[in-house]
């Protein structure tokens, strides 16, 4: 009986980009162009910079292009930088438990630049990598990741770049089930960054799609694998010692998470969006601004109110930008305050800032007994808001915009983008890139979006 690694070998070894509903190619050229205009947004930070200047000492120039810089890399630690780069602003995408975007693009990007390959299969390896990380997450149970301290976007996201490179590659079953192998000796990443603000959480993502372009190259090299990675008797499952087998595949095929992305409309970890929205919407309504508000508290699933409610005078008084993004208290304050979550609000600057932070004291997320035993993707936030006047509003939020149940229009997330692109790149070549990801089943190679988005 064929492993669950052999299974989803099998199916991404002969994966036909012209079998994939439109839809699903569709919702790929969504991520791209999501993943492409965060990480020209983050391009100049100097989390991305530092991991440049890491990426020239350990492997000098090569082929493979880094976006929003002139500068090329080896394919491995191009997208090393360019995973950090996506993820530099917390604005990326994040399927369920893992930023997904963040580890399988810049992967599909530096791989398919170096070997040339087309745009359809561009998106084919895109679909494929959304689809093995999110079974891996699935079948593991990431929230119990989340539990433990693992990070589950390098966890498991080095298995869906692993497998979008072995698809890039043309690997067959056989090796394509190495790389998958390989990638289970490499899944790592803690969440220990919450603890100081540390620039790991940015850099986990692009070691994930490093490692997953490294664990595909040591395949193809002849280099094996276990074939029991996923269920064995020290596979993945051990880190969070909860194993459901049948995840690791139900569906394939038939099923294609890229279709299921939560797309972030504020620059802030993902848990506190809805809270965000419904706040905004409520105090909108009862016509409230933040000088009426007596308490605001917010009740969270466990994992989520351990991320963005603990420890409470960090979150409460930020040190850093990762700080505030990773505080619902403070990243509601200045939702409030500044009627928007972007980037802007988290800038160094606007961490002191006396009113933001007087209004964060008086805001208190918890974890709420109705939610105990919620998993990754259950976004609820039972929100309850008391004014100065004693007025009380309360009302249970489950989604936000960019929710899969409620998500951005095409519009809306080419405004996003050509916003994030602007900050990096000239007008004419954010018009460019857009025209490129738009229509990237159609082009030859990737060199039409690569020079719009580098140099």
């Amino acid at each position: 009986m064929a492993t669950a690694a052999e299974t989803l070998a099998a199916y991404g070894a002969g994966l036909d980009p012209a079998t994939l509903p439109a839809p699903v190619v569709h919702a790929a050229r969504r991520c791209i162009l999501d993943g492409v205009g965060v990480a020209l947004a983050g391009a100049g930070t100097p989390w991305v910079e530092r991991a440049l200047a890491a990426a020239r000492a350990l492997g000098g120039d090569g082929p493979a292009r880094v976006i929003g810089h002139a500068q090329r890399r080896p394919p491995a630690l191009a997208a090393l930088v360019n995973g950090t780069a996506v993820h530099a602003l917390d604005y990326d995408d994040d399927p369920a438990a893992c930023h997904i975007g963040a580890v399988v693009i810049p992967t599909a990007l530096a791989l398919g630049e170096v070997l040339g390959v087309p745009g359809r299969r561009i998106l084919a390896a895109v679909v494929l990598g959304y689809d093995v990380t999110t079974r891996v997450a699935d079948g593991i149970d990431a929230d119990l990741l989340y539990h433990k301290g693992y990070h589950p976007t390098a966890v498991c996201g080095v298995f869906g770049a692993a497998a979008t490179a072995a698809y890039l590659h043309g690997l067959d079953a056989e090796r394509f089930a190495d790389a998958l192998g390989l990638a289970g000796s490499f899944a790592a990443g803690n969440m220990e960054f919450l603890a100081d603000g540390a620039m790991s959480k940015r850099v986990q993502p692009g070691k994930a799609a490093h490692d997953g372009i490294v664990a595909a190259e040591l395949a193809r090299a002849g280099v094996t694998g276990p074939r029991t990675v996923l269920e064995g008797r020290y596979g993945l499952w051990r880190y969070t010692e909860s194993l459901d087998a049948a995840a690791f595949t139900k569906g394939l095929g038939t099923r294609f998470a890229v279709t299921e992305v939560f797309v972030k409309k504020h620059a802030s970890c993902l848990a506190n969006a809805p809270a965000i929205d419904g706040v905004l919407e409520l105090l909108q309504h009862a016509g409230v601004g933040p000088a009426g508000i007596a308490e605001i508290r917010v009740g969270l699933r466990p994992s989520s109110f351990a991320m963005v409610g603990e420890p409470r005078e960090l979150r409460v008084r930020p040190q850093t930008m990762l700080d505030a993004q990773m505080s619902l208290p403070y990243s509601l304050a200045v939702a409030i305050v500044d009627g928007e979550a972007g980037i802007a609000q988290f800038a160094p600057e606007r961490l002191r800032d006396p009113a933001v932070l007087a209004l964060a004291e008086r805001i208190h997320p918890y974890s709420h007994p109705e939610l105990a035993g919620a998993k990754a993707g259950n976004l609820t936030s039972y929100v309850e808001i008391t004014t100065s006047g004693s007025q009380h509003l309360a009302r249970c939020f489950t989604t936000y915009r960019g929710h899969p149940e409620l998500p951005m229009t095409d519009e809306e997330l080419e405004a996003k983008f050509r916003r994030c692109a602007a900050l990096r790149v000239p007008d004419s070549r954010v018009e460019a890139a857009c025209r490129a990801i738009w229509r990237l089943d159609a082009l030859p190679d990737l060199d039409p979006l690569l020079t719009a988005i580098s140099g």
